[in-house]
């Protein structure tokens, strides 16, 4: 179930994928491939959320999440990446920012930044902490 301020990880052997506004089901990996799937996850929030959906990508082996990045632009969403410099591995960041997909490239402390931006810091707030 998917619920505001809580968040969800998938297991190395799933897939994650958003069905509706409210639930994501973790599905068996297909062999093959690196699991979980950013592009499993990126494309079916796009197509849940649509212009509402931001993806970020960060420090990964691989091309994986760009797929699913191009549907999120294309749905009127929003791509982060993660930049060279701070990235152990660049290769799924760096795929997305070389397709032209991210809006912003940063570190992440500037991730972070733009994210609060985009939905605002009250919504990023540690239950009973008061910071971010």
């Amino acid at each position: 179930m998917l619920l505001a301020g809580v968040a969800l990880l998938a297991p190395p052997d799933s897939d994650a994928v958003i069905v509706s506004h409210s639930v994501l089901e973790l599905r068996p990996a297909e062999p093959g491939g690196f699991h979980p799937s950013a592009d499993e996850l990126f494309e079916s929030a796009a197509s849940v959320f649509g212009p509402g959906t931001l993806a970020v990508v960060l420090s990964g082996i691989g091309q994986g999440g760009a797929e699913g990045a191009r549907a999120v632009v294309a749905a009127g969403g929003r791509v982060f990446s993660q930049d060279r410099a701070s990235s152990a591995v660049f290769g799924m960041p760096g795929e997305v920012a070389r397709r032209g997909l991210a809006s912003v490239v940063a570190a992440p402390e500037g991730l972070a930044k733009a994210i609060c931006d985009v939905v605002g810091p009250s919504e990023l707030k540690h239950e009973g902490s008061g910071r971010l």
